[in-house]
Order: C-alpha cells, then sequence, then structure tokens
C-alpha cells in the first residue's frame, strides 16, 4: 500500500493552495503544520486555512508540531500548545511531532528522546494518534529509537529510492516524505513536500475512535424519548447497580461537568444534566467516557466525563435508523 500526500505549513500561502486540484491528481492526504515553539501566540497563522480547505477537497487531514524544546519542561509546555490548537479539530491522519531544530542538535541523544517522549505521551493521553518525524539521520543517530518503539514514524530522506534510506536509518516508518522540490503547477505555484504512507491511517484512526473522531463501530445515534407507562419499546436497563458504561449504550448524567478532552482539565460545558448514548472510553484518563447527551431543548452536548458522573438511565427507547 502506497498512499500519496503533502506536508503544508505558513511557508504555502494560505489560500493559495488548490487542495481540490491535489485532490483530482490522485493525492489522498495532508498533514498541517499547527503551529510551533512554547507559546499559544506561535500557532501556524495558515494553520486554520489549510485544514479547512483541505477537508472541504475531501482530504484526509493530519496536524504536526515543529519543536523547539531543549528541554522536557519545555517539551509539555509545547504540548499543551499543540493540543490547545487542534482541540476542535477532526484529524483523521496522525499528529506528528516534528524534532530536527539546530538548537536540539547539540543536546545528547537521551536528552533528544527525553524530550521526545514527553511531547508524544502527553499528547498520545489525551486521544491522539501520534507519531514522531525527523530526518532519516536523526533517526539513525540522534535518538534512542527504541525507546520510541511505540510511536510510528515519519522519515524525511531525499535520497532517491527506500534503499538508501537504510545507508542513514534501517529502521521501520510509516510515512517517507521523499521529497521537498517537486512543483505542481495546478496545485501550487512553488515547491511542495511530497510523502508516501504506508499504512491506511484514516482507517486505524477512525477504527480506534482517536483525534477527536467517534469510532466507526459505534452505533448511530439513538432517538431518546420520554418512556411512558405502557410503551412497549422500552428497555428495561436492569439493576443500575452493578452498571458500567458501555460504548454504545445509553448513559444519563446530572450537572456533570464535560471536558474538552479525556486528559486535560479545561471544561467545555458546566452541569450539564441529560441522558444520552457513551460514543467513545479512554481507559486510565481522568475523565474516560465521551458521551453525546440529548438535552429537553433538543440541542446535543458532546464532551469527556468523569465516571462518577455517568448514571444508568432508568430507561430508553431506542430507534434504529
Amino acid at each position: 500500500m502506497t498512499i500519496k500526500g503533502i506536508d503544508v505549513s505558513k511557508h504555502q500561502k494560505a489560500g493559495k493552495v488548490s487542495f481540490e486540484e491535489l485532490k483530482k491528481l490522485g493525492y489522498d492526504f495532508v498533514i498541517v503544520r499547527a503551529g510551533y515553539g512554547k507559546v499559544l501566540a506561535q500557532k501556524d497563522t495558515a494553520f486554520e486555512s489549510h485544514y479547512k480547505a483541505a477537508k472541504g477537497a475531501g482530504l484526509h487531514v493530519g496536524a504536526y508540531h515543529y519543536s523547539y524544546a531543549v528541554n522536557v519542561a519545555e517539551a509539555e509546555q509545547e504540548a499543551d500548545c499543540f493540543l490547545k490548537w487542534i482541540e476542535d479539530k477532526e484529524l483523521d491522519y496522525p499528529v506528528a511531532f516534528d524534532i530536527e531544530d539546530a538548537t536540539q542538535k547539540v543536546l545528547t541523544n537521551k536528552q533528544r528522546t527525553d524530550i521526545a517522549l514527553a511531547f508524544m505521551e502527553k499528547v498520545k493521553a489525551a486521544g491522539y494518534y501520534v507519531m514522531i518525524y525527523s530526518s532519516a539521520s536523526w533517526l539513525g543517530s540522534k535518538l534512542d529509537m527504541d525507546r520510541l518503539k511505540d510511536y510510528d514514524v515519519w522519515c524525511a530522506a531525499y535520497v532517491g529510492s527506500e534503499a538508501n534510506i537504510k545507508k542513514y536509518y534501517d529502521g521501520e516508518y510509516g510515512i517517507w516524505q521523499y521529497s521537498s522540490s517537486i512543483v505542481l503547477p495546478t496545485v501550487y505555484t512553488s515547491r511542495l513536500d511530497h510523502n508516501y504512507a504506508y499504512k491506511d491511517y484514516a482507517k486505524i484512526i477512525r477504527d480506534g475512535g482517536y483525534n477527536n473522531l467517534k469510532k466507526v463501530s459505534a452505533p448511530a445515534t439513538p432517538d431518546i424519548e420520554t418512556p411512558t407507562s405502557d410503551n412497549s419499546d422500552v428497555i428495561d436497563l436492569g439493576d443500575i447497580e452493578n452498571w458500567v458504561p458501555e460504548v454504545g449504550g445509553g448513559v444519563e448524567i446530572k450537572n456533570a461537568n464535560m471536558y474538552v478532552h479525556a486528559q486535560l482539565p479545561a471544561i467545555r460545558y458546566k452541569e450539564v444534566t441529560g441522558v444520552g448514548i457513551v460514543n467513545n472510553y479512554r481507559k486510565g484518563t481522568p475523565h474516560p467516557y465521551q458521551v453525546s447527551i440529548y438535552l429537553p431543548s433538543g440541542s446535543v452536548r458532546k464532551g469527556w466525563v468523569n465516571e462518577d458522573d455517568c448514571r444508568k438511565p432508568k430507561s430508553h427507547v431506542f430507534t434504529q435508523i
């Protein structure tokens, strides 16, 4: 499997890249730089525009962060910024940590690897499918890849063939950035970074429910009604005492806070009350259940809640869609 894609940043001017033409040429994905550094003001100025345009063209979209971190604390600050920038984005391609800056070159392999792990572990804990990006020479000599073995690799190597990559890095990689100089005149007037992906990342991420996406295995959202005493369609959900929320099952919350992410403390909605469905589950996180709650007004609140806030609804009416 070989899937074609590009990556872009503010260096490709917002509104000037024709993602529709890219799609016509058989390209499947775009990875957009969300930002760089450790302060929120360093968000890439073209991120929003590129993201919306690529999604609108029907392309799969991922995001990456360019790092300047020189210690673990700075890497964690960078992760916080990155999570804030992508918190409302549905990304069906990986999110990547880009480590290659000259300021990091003077560090030891252990220090660089500690930095990468600090960033990626924090982002992974928030529910994202994370990979590491660097050049083949850095992957082969400046990082401890044994410690990074749990993460996919995006390898940059402009060496003509995959066989030549092994001169610098002989490990596995899921994406190969093979050129930074190809021009597609109908897409953009200057050169673009070109990539091959060797995994069906869109399916992996959707099936896993990563990156703010609902698992594809989850059932269609049910119609929830107030039961009546003679309603034969009401399903008895059994004993409440031993109940545990399940993905795809009903749930009730009362005066509960709903959070932006399973891992982060940022609150999306306060004191929500209603019944709905469990969309997703992230084991070991502070707010492990992602739910959609249907309010009496007809609107829907979606977010992550604490396990203690999840109650078994007394009854539901499920309408098959």
